[in-house]
């Protein structure tokens, strides 16, 4: 009987430390539309989206107003290069204004009369850390709304990561596509010999090569070009560690003591 206890106690510790992680930010029933400028410009950089609760406005009166935290922003030097607001507005709601004052204190507002997405580019160059606060004001009787605030932030490091990517590239298209395919050699033959030896910077190196070597090869053929391959793929590596594999580790120690303390009770 203790085991099972011991058993389900992991599951449960397990779901708790790690699940919250990546499910926490997860709306399904609010959704932005996303312009193309700013889908290119999330490659190359940090991404925020935060959804108020319902608020309500009624005779003129402001409705409560709602606190949202940008979360915590990777890069040194981080500015805001676009801030969309998407409205989710409530059937027979009276048109409104609705109000966004970033961390900085700088305030903007709009008028509103059904669902639809604002892009503010009032806000391009500030620091977006802190807490953003978004209020709306009837221009009726009654308004009710949700409103998710999106935000595309850009860092020195980001930004040179993109630079980077962009002159590798451009140096390896410039060969007409013959030090891609070399680089795609290299990449696959030090993967197939990361079987033999089992080490992990044989694995790191043939993926970057291949990776350089394949939109190298795109960017020569004129299919695709401007792909910042450093600027998503060296944070995605680091991610690796520090928001998977720590946090797994985080959820095994916690599930061993309380599997410890169990079976010693």
């Amino acid at each position: 009987m203790k085991k099972f206890i011991s058993f389900i106690t992991c599951i449960a510790m397990c779901m708790m430390l790690v699940m919250p992680v990546s499910a926490a930010e997860i709306k399904t029933e609010d959704s932005i539309t996303m312009t193309e400028e700013s889908e290119a410009a999330l490659y190359s950089t940090n991404y925020f989206r935060k959804i108020t609760p319902k608020l309500n406005s009624a005779f003129g009166y402001p409705s409560s107003i709602a606190t949202l935290s940008s979360g915590s922003v990777t890069g040194s030097d981080p500015q805001i290069t676009s801030v969309t607001v998407y409205s989710r507005v409530d059937r027979n709601s009276d048109p409104f204004y609705v109000y966004v004052v970033d961390p900085n204190g700088y305030g903007y507002y709009e008028k509103v009369t059904s669902s639809g997405t604002i892009t503010i580019k009032d806000f391009n160059g500030l620091n977006p850390t802190g807490e953003w606060k978004i209020w709306i004001e009837t221009l009726g009787d009654v308004s009710t709304a949700t409103i998710t605030l999106g935000g595309v932030i850009t860092s020195v490091l980001y930004m040179a990561l993109s630079l980077l990517s962009t002159a590798v590239l451009n140096l390896i298209a410039a060969s007409g596509g013959v030090v891609a395919v070399v680089l795609m050699a290299v990449g696959v033959g030090l993967l197939l010999l990361r079987r033999k030896k089992k080490k992990l910077s044989l694995l790191i190196l043939g993926g970057l090569s291949l990776a350089l070597g394949f939109f190298g090869f795109l960017q020569a053929m004129g299919w695709l070009s401007g792909v910042p391959v450093l600027a998503f793929g060296i944070p995605a590596v680091l991610s690796c560690y520090f928001d998977i594999f720590s946090g797994c580790v985080q959820a095994l120690v916690f599930s061993l003591l309380s599997m410890v303390y169990i079976s010693g009770s």
